[in-house]
């Protein structure tokens, strides 16, 4: 049944985009048209994943220049935007962290403080998800929780699906790190790639702290909701007293850090450093590459470290949806949507906040978060209001994938373990999401107006 919804979605997709290449739309131009054909095209192959993603992506840079929506060179400088490399330097710096086990060591100190009772430990899981992706990108924050937590299950004997403790033990994995995701521009490529598109498009620059003071209070209300509900849910949970020592042997284990281990470190204290206070001066990818560069010359990586830890087909997934955002843009497509199907539904940008943000919730459940971002910005984009603010409405929710699987490498990740039921985790997924849902309307209502947003 899902293998024919999604080959006719796939048809969908390619009827759509010969419709526009032969019966175009009077009111745009021509490249507008073959750029709406090329986004329905994208889109259903993103959705379907008939062909991998980064393939997806490298067909974008071809179509465009092939369809004369942008011309040739045009097209080809968009790989080279600065929030590619600055994805590059950050997916190299977490690699180093991976590489040398220094987040295996991390991880494993802060869980085993929070190893005095079973629900300790469960928000245990949780909150070291979300510190870790506040640093690291959200899928190896939850990459390296994994193993961790089921050797946890393990040690206390617990079985799939058996009990709410066992269920809840992954599902809060998960939760940390997707939650944790959007606080920083570390958590995900979707938010780098949101405030390259928003420069590209308008020259506004966001550095790295404004972003993060934009994101994380709802980050932290998140966080806050999971913990209230994690903590109602879990009522009677098991003695996990073995596992604070199996945590304590592991970490003796370890021993002292290594040198490797301490070049990262202070690579990683350096870099967050230039990221916070020195963004005024040098670009945040600058700092990003230049960093990386450290941990070769300093011997902390090596590129074949690089080779393994690097996602490089993501990547190239996210530098065709920059080139596909920006075509949308600046063809004039995009603004044609806008005006066309969504103004309507947007007539303040406190409306336009509220339909967007709760579309990106949805949309992002279904498919790749960053496909969301890339497909729902440039439309937003058409509308008359603050670009701050709807890079933001979009941004931000749209990293916030909590019920399925496939939203999420967090989800997917965590599902499967096979420990918990997919409508386990829609019927407390919802939940949070409708609470994060009218944290992000409360934050963007009283609190972005404070950092310059027009809101009202």
């Amino acid at each position: 049944m899902l293998e024919r919804i999604k080959k006719a979605i796939l048809c969908l997709g390619v009827l759509l985009f010969i419709f526009f290449l032969t019966s175009p739309i009077h009111e745009i131009s021509t490249p507008a048209n073959r750029s709406l054909g090329l986004f329905f095209l994208t889109f259903s192959l993103w959705l379907t994943r008939y062909l991998p993603l980064s393939v997806t992506g490298l067909l974008v840079f071809a179509l465009i220049p092939l369809l004369g929506i942008l011309p040739l060179s045009e097209s080809y400088s968009l790989f080279g935007n600065r929030a590619i490399f600055f994805i590059l330097g950050s997916f190299i710096l977490a690699g180093g962290l991976m590489k040398t086990g220094l987040s295996r060591r991390i991880a494993f100190h802060i869980i085993s403080k929070f190893a005095s009772s079973g629900r300790n430990l469960i928000l245990g899981v949780f909150w070291t998800g979300a510190v870790l992706s506040f640093f690291m990108p959200e899928h190896a924050a939850a990459a390296i929780l994994f193993p961790i937590v089921i050797e946890m299950a393990g040690i206390l004997k617990l079985r799939p699906k058996e009990s709410l403790f066992s269920r809840f033990l992954f599902l809060s994995l998960a939760w940390g790190c997707v939650i944790g995701g959007i606080g920083t521009l570390l958590g995900g490529a979707r938010a780098p790639l949101a405030i390259g598109m928003l420069e590209e498009n308008f020259g506004i620059r966001i550095s790295f702290l404004r972003w993060s003071m934009y994101a994380m209070p709802v980050s932290i209300g998140g966080l806050l909701a999971g913990t209230l509900i994690l903590t109602l849910a879990l009522r009677d949970t098991p003695e996990v007293s073995s596992f604070k020592e199996k945590a304590k042997e592991e970490l003796k284990g370890m021993g002292r850090l290594k040198r490797d281990e301490r070049v990262v470190l202070f690579v990683y204290i350096l870099t967050l450093t230039g990221w916070i206070f020195f963004n005024r001066w040098i670009d945040i990818s600058l700092i990003a590459i230049l960093s990386s560069s450290l941990l070769f010359l300093f011997r902390g990586i090596t590129w074949k470290d690089v080779e393994r830890w690097v996602n490089w087909g993501i990547i190239l997934m996210y530098a065709g949806a920059m080139a596909l955002g920006v075509s949308l843009v600046r063809s004039g497509a995009a603004a044609y949507i806008s005006q066309r199907y969504f103004f309507s539904l947007a007539k303040t940008p406190f409306t336009t906040l509220a339909v967007f943000s709760l579309l990106s919730l949805v949309l992002t459940e279904g498919m790749s978060n960053v496909a969301t971002v890339a497909l729902l910005l440039p439309v937003v984009y058409g509308l008359p209001f603050d670009p701050v603010l709807l890079t933001l409405c979009i941004t931000i929710p749209g990293g916030l994938a909590l019920c399925l699987p496939m939203g999420t490498p967090p989800n997917a990740i965590a599902f499967s373990s096979g420990y918990y039921e997919l409508r386990f985790s829609i019927k407390f997924g919802v939940m949070l999401t409708f609470i994060l849902y009218l944290i992000l309307l409360l934050v963007g209502r009283f609190y972005w107006p404070l950092l310059g947003v027009e809101v009202w």
